[in-house]
């Protein structure tokens, strides 16, 4: 079994334990709780957290944007008038 192999079964049953109408904060709460691997460390923790992206996904928006939506050009013009403020 590999490590995306047991995040995905522990997610199934966390899913299967929770009431239909959980928070998206319960869900989470329940997915750290039931976190497989040991230590929150290296390849068995950057798989969960892909699989829980994934199942989290479902049932609420996205955690944020995951690079900066601002142009290269935008930044320079933001941070300059940070400087000049």
């Amino acid at each position: 079994m590999t490590w995306r192999d047991l995040a995905i079964e522990t997610i199934r049953h966390v899913h299967a334990e929770l009431p239909k109408e959980a928070t998206l904060q319960q869900r989470k709460d329940a997915l750290f709780a039931a976190y497989p691997f040991g230590q929150r460390e290296f390849t068995p923790y950057k798989v969960w957290n892909q699989e829980k992206r994934k199942y989290l996904a479902q049932f609420g928006p996205p955690p944020g944007p995951l690079f900066n939506p601002q142009s290269p050009l935008d930044r320079a013009k933001a941070k300059s008038e940070r400087r000049n403020a």
